[in-house]
C-alpha cells in the first residue's frame, strides 16, 4: 500500500514537470476601448486558445496605451516576472494577436523576440495561424511590417489633423482648468467651466490689479473652493502657470509651431487684464532678481 502510494506521488510530480506554463498579455489604444467588448474578447480567446492546449495560465498583464509605446507598466510587470520570479518556469507569452503586443520597429521587435527565445520563452499568437513552421514565420514577419506601417499611418493621420485643427483655431490638448472639452466636433473646441472659470478671471484679477502676491491669491481662492476637476486643491506651480496661459483672452499659442492666432472659443478674460497680469509678474520677478544680486555682493 505504501509502495502504491509512493508511485502515485512520483507520477504526479512527473505530470506537475511536464505541465507547460504561460502568462497572457493583453493592450488596448485608450481606455473607452478597454470597456468595449474587444478587450474582453482578447481575453476569453486567450483562455480559450490555452485550454485547447492544456497550457496552464499564470499570470495576465494589461496595458491601456499606443501599441509604438515600449515603457508600458503591464508589459516591464510581466518581463520582470517571467525572467525573475519565475525564470525557467514560463514557455510562453499568449497574445491574440501581433499588433496586440507591438507596433514596435521590426528590428526592435525582433530584438525583444530573439531575446526571449534565448531564455527559452516563446510568443504564441491565438490569431494570424503564426507557428515555429517556415510559413508560420514568414507570416509573423508581415504582421510585424504591417503593424508598423499602420503605426505610421495612424501618425502621419493625426499629425495633418491637429495641424487642419490648429489652422482653424480649435484646441487639440486637454482643456485647461476653467475650459471644458467640447463634446462635439461642430462645437468650439472649449466651452467655459462655469464652476471654475469665476475662480481663473478672479486670480488674473487679484494678482494684476489688487496686488496680491501669486501665493496669497492661491490661498484666499482655495478657501473660497477653487479646486481642479478631480476635486484635488491646485499647486502653486499650476496656478502659476495658469496666470501666463493667454489661453484664457480666447488666443490660440503654439510657440513650437511659431503659431498665434485667434482661438474658436470664447475668453474668459479680456487681453488688457492679461498684459497687466504679465506686467506684474515680470516687474516682480526683476524686483527678486535685483534683491538676489544685493545679497551676493553684500
Amino acid at each position: 500500500m505504501m509502495k502504491n502510494n509512493i508511485s502515485k506521488i512520483q507520477s504526479n510530480k512527473k505530470q506537475k514537470r511536464g505541465v507547460e506554463r504561460c502568462v497572457v498579455y493583453c493592450r488596448v489604444s485608450t481606455s473607452k476601448e478597454k470597456q468595449q467588448p474587444s478587450n474582453s474578447k482578447q481575453k476569453k480567446a486567450c483562455l480559450r486558445f490555452a485550454r485547447e492546449r492544456n497550457i496552464v495560465i499564470m499570470r495576465r498583464y494589461e496595458d491601456v496605451c499606443p501599441g509604438s509605446k515600449e515603457d508600458r507598466t503591464g508589459l516591464k510587470e510581466m518581463m520582470s516576472y517571467i525572467l525573475t520570479k519565475a525564470r525557467k518556469k514560463i514557455k510562453y507569452i499568449l497574445v491574440y494577436s501581433v499588433d496586440r503586443f507591438t507596433r514596435f520597429k521590426p528590428e526592435r521587435y525582433w530584438e525583444i523576440n530573439n531575446g526571449l527565445a534565448e531564455k527559452g520563452i516563446s510568443i504564441l499568437y491565438v490569431m494570424g495561424n503564426i507557428d515555429d513552421t517556415e510559413k508560420g514565420h514568414s507570416r509573423e514577419v508581415r504582421a510585424v511590417n504591417k503593424a508598423w506601417e499602420e503605426n505610421r499611418r495612424r501618425r502621419r493621420r493625426t499629425i495633418k489633423k491637429v495641424a487642419e485643427s490648429l489652422n482653424e483655431g480649435r484646441v487639440c490638448s486637454r482643456a485647461p482648468i476653467g475650459y471644458k472639452n467640447a463634446k462635439f466636433k461642430f462645437m468650439p473646441s472649449l466651452e467655459i467651466d462655469p464652476e471654475r472659470a469665476p475662480f481663473v478671471k478672479r486670480a488674473f484679477e487679484m494678482v494684476g490689479r489688487e496686488n496680491y502676491s501669486v501665493k496669497g491669491a492661491l490661498i484666499e481662492l482655495t478657501e473660497q473652493g477653487f479646486r481642479t476637476r478631480d476635486g484635488k486643491p491646485v499647486s502653486l506651480q499650476n496656478f502659476g502657470n495658469m496666470l501666463r496661459r493667454i489661453k484664457y483672452c480666447g488666443i490660440l499659442n503654439i510657440p513650437s509651431k511659431e503659431l498665434q492666432k485667434e482661438g474658436d472659443f470664447e475668453a474668459i478674460i479680456s487681453k488688457e487684464l492679461f498684459d497687466l497680469t504679465q506686467k506684474v509678474l515680470k516687474s516682480r520677478k526683476r524686483n527678486r532678481q535685483k534683491l538676489k544680486i544685493r545679497k551676493v555682493v553684500a
